[in-house]
């Protein structure tokens, strides 16, 4: 009887170290994914390459535009002699730890505020962030910074 008992009693608290495990996993993965891609964009200045808003191109909008990520989630936007603050912060989803957002928002000059989205980050290296809106079509809203 006591065999009985301890055998369920074992496989339950197993299962519960295993799925343990896996989300410590899961979050150590996100973690570094979120830590390496606020790196790359903390490191230098950027340029808006490629912005499509529902299939249509509206990148000359943005050509003489310069972007800095400061490491306290300030993102700069540059144009000229003029300047404008907005915030940035990278997150992950929790359901999906390979998922990655670039979350952006601006309160001022309104072309900028087009860019306010959590786009996700669908490929990305030391000098080129390439993204999407997180829902609906990946090709109708497209962003691409390219460091400068």
């Amino acid at each position: 009887m006591k065999k009985q008992f301890i055998l369920p009693f074992l496989i339950a608290f197993m299962s519960f170290f295993v799925i343990g495990c896996d989300k410590d996993h899961d979050d150590n993965i996100q973690n570094e994914e979120t830590a390496r891609v606020r790196t790359i964009l903390e490191d230098g200045r950027w340029v808006i390459r490629q912005y499509k808003n529902d299939g249509v191109d509206r990148t000359t909008l943005f050509r003489d535009y310069m972007f800095q990520f400061d490491k306290n989630n300030v993102l700069r936007a540059a144009l000229g002699t003029s300047s404008h603050t907005g915030s940035w912060s990278v997150t992950a989803d929790d359901d999906r730890p390979a998922d990655l957002d670039l979350n952006l928002f601006f309160s001022g000059a309104v072309e900028l505020r087009t860019l306010n989205e959590d786009w996700e980050i669908i490929r990305y290296t030391a000098d080129r962030i390439e993204l999407g809106e997180d829902y609906g079509q990946l090709d109708e809203d497209v962003l691409i910074f390219e460091k400068q």
